[in-house]
């Protein structure tokens, strides 16, 4: 049951337009009250919080301590799986310009830098330039396909962004690596372009994946990931 204190702080968001400096889950975070996932962060409303409790124990256990963050979003994995001492290696692409700038402001405040590289661009199956639709209080859903023509007026904003292949960009190699993958209906061809980095390394793997994206379980199996966990939209795998 939703708690009423975490609608009304939400509701509470529209009279502000400034960004917030907010503290969750012993981390802070440059938040903007006008957009989806942020305004419950700052409303206090769990999110995700047992995929990644379940994220940071299995990187401990694993000793995991290399991080890969396909779809950032403003950086509440980076950030939290980052700020865990034995990680030395943090690695993260988001497209969405304003949403990048928010990562980066949020790798700052965390005094992580120092250990992760940011990369402005989406992930895919071949290089190129793209057109990336978003919706403009909620990127966090912005996404490269539209599931049909009305989609039109929910995603009114358009940008222009950078399209790399993961294996172009990552260089690990026999390595133990938790991979958290959220682009909106676009899983399949992000795996498609980390084909060498899947079969060269091993470790846990994190991601969305949506009713018509079962194809997915067939593509990480064939490369000897196996799905050990499954919670709502997100499937779990590891190697």
């Amino acid at each position: 049951m939703k708690n009423p204190l975490w609608s009304l702080r939400k509701r509470l968001c529209r009279f502000r337009s400034s960004p917030q400096i907010v503290w969750y889950r012993n981390a802070k975070f440059v938040l903007d009250p006008r957009e989806g996932l942020d305004k419950k962060i700052i409303a206090g409303q769990p999110f995700e919080s047992e995929h990644i409790r379940h994220a940071i124990s299995k990187i401990v256990e694993r000793k995991i301590d290399t991080i890969v963050d396909v779809g950032a979003n403003f950086g509440l994995y980076t950030v939290l799986l980052g700020r865990i001492p034995t990680v030395r290696a943090v690695t993260s692409f988001e497209p969405v310009t304003r949403t990048y700038n928010q990562l980066c402001a949020n790798v700052f405040a965390n005094d992580i830098d120092s250990k992760t590289c940011l990369h402005h661009c989406g992930l895919g199956n071949s290089e190129g330039d793209a057109t990336i639709y978003i919706q403009p209080w909620n990127s966090g859903l912005s996404r490269l396909v539209l599931a049909s023509q009305s989609d039109e007026d929910k995603f009114s904003r358009i940008e222009r962004i950078k399209i790399v292949k993961g294996d172009n960009v990552l260089t690990y190699y026999d390595q133990q690596i938790f991979m958290k993958i959220d682009v909106e209906d676009y899983a399949m061809e992000a795996l498609e372009g980390l084909s060498h980095t899947l079969e060269a390394n091993r470790g846990v793997i994190q991601v969305e994946v949506k009713a018509a994206e079962r194809n997915v379980f067939e593509f990480l199996n064939a490369r000897g990931w196996r799905n050990f966990l499954q919670m709502p939209t997100d499937a779990f795998f590891c190697k």
